[in-house]
């Protein structure tokens, strides 16, 4: 009875916040259109290109994605935005539309800052994650690109409802990591108009895949040096929706996801090492380096009306300080991965997030030779429960 209280107070504070978006949304339409965010039609494919880079989205930038993320949710704005279709061929997907969004990519000092800080949350007395003489942290691109995620979303040809979407997987593919993980190569590139990155959700051959608690979505971000690719992301994401929606799950058509286990050691052998504890608060310093502000990460009151007993960390915030903890010169023990991580051979970095990761909560990771495959296994724990699990190879 209480939960059932509390979502209808969730449903009128949502309706609420619509009709104010609804009346902001009059108010910036300009800027909507300058975003290439409105489209009174939703069509079924989209192409833009944006004049500005997404790392420069400015403060009003966001508070108008907000208020296009926060239309979708007001009851009375069929046509808004593109709904979930059933898939015509497939029994368990969904139709997306095909979105393909490019733009320059620009950053400076500030942007190096708040990444460092985000990888610095509560310890002393270590020296700065990204500095002069070593490599840049592997995951400072992911970061970067993040806004453009954002954007993909919040538009409105796009069916996603982006409040409470968790990350569920990633794969990212780093094709010249000398380049990738060089800062001062990259900021010189960046200064000189020569970086490039480009989004790709949706359309035939990317359809959703229903779940059982919802929609399993991803999205492919590029990044590029004229017309070189440096790296890609291949980013899913998962979607709630209610039981009953169409088409249903269908646990006979589920392909069935098994974990290789042949190549773990005994987990009571791996050697870890705890990351930076998290409290409630510490999301925000990834939120302030990619843009992510989603409230289930900064809002403990939101994290709880999607079902959280707490805010829950940024996946790839976790990742990345475990790829630090591999990325420091003193640290031994992670040879094998930091020989891959910031080698010059190209190399994949495969990470699953199998348990949502409630703060506060203090993390171990452990990167493990693999017995019967190349390269080296990812685990963060929390206690004795895995968290992300993933995998890290040359290509």
């Amino acid at each position: 009875m209480i939960a059932i209280i509390i979502f209808r107070l969730f449903e009128l504070v949502l309706l609420f916040w619509g009709v104010v978006a609804s009346v902001a949304f009059y108010i910036s339409r300009n800027r909507f259109n300058k975003l290439g965010i409105r489209s009174l039609s939703a069509p079924s494919t989209v192409e833009i290109k944006l004049q500005q880079s997404p790392t420069r989205f400015t403060g009003f930038d966001l508070f108008v994605l907000s208020l296009s993320v926060l239309c979708k949710y007001i009851p009375f704005t069929k046509g808004y935005h593109n709904e979930l279709i059933p898939h015509k061929d497939k029994q368990q997907a969904f139709d997306l539309p095909l979105i393909q969004v490019s733009g320059p990519l620009r950053f400076d000092q500030s942007d190096i800052q708040r990444f460092q800080r985000a990888l610095q949350p509560n310890v002393k007395g270590r020296k700065p994650e990204i500095d002069d003489d070593g490599p840049a942290n592997s995951l400072f691109l992911v970061a970067l690109t993040a806004p453009l995620v954002i954007y993909v979303l919040a538009l409105h040809a796009s069916p996603i409802k982006p409040l409470g979407a968790v990350n569920t997987r990633n794969a990212f593919h780093y094709h010249d990591p000398a380049m990738c993980n060089d800062i001062t190569k990259l900021l010189q590139a960046s200064n000189e108009g020569r970086l490039q990155v480009s989004a790709r959700f949706g359309g035939p051959q990317n359809p959703g895949i229903r779940k059982k608690r919802g929609m399993d979505f991803s999205m492919i971000i590029e990044v590029r040096k004229h017309e070189e690719v440096l790296f890609t992301q291949e980013l899913h994401f998962l979607q709630f929706l209610k039981s009953g929606q169409k088409p249903k799950f269908d646990p006979e058509q589920r392909q069935s996801e098994q974990n290789n286990d042949e190549d773990m050691e005994d987990q009571d052998s791996l050697e870890t090492c705890a990351l930076p504890r998290f409290d409630v608060t510490t999301p925000r310093l990834w939120a302030s380096s990619c843009g992510d502000y989603n409230p289930i990460h900064i809002l403990p009151l939101a994290a709880v009306l999607f079902g959280f007993p707490s805010v829950i960390a940024h996946g790839n915030h976790v990742v990345a300080l475990a790829v630090e903890e591999a990325r420091l010169k003193d640290q031994q023990r992670f040879n094998e991965a930091h020989q891959i991580l910031y080698g010059r051979k190209p190399f994949t970095l495969d990470v699953q997030f199998i348990k949502p990761m409630v703060l506060p909560a203090t993390f171990h990771v452990a990167w493990q030779v693999r017995r019967n495959a190349e390269g080296v296994r990812l685990i963060v724990m929390k206690g004795d429960r895995d968290c992300v699990i993933g995998s890290c190879y040359v290509d």
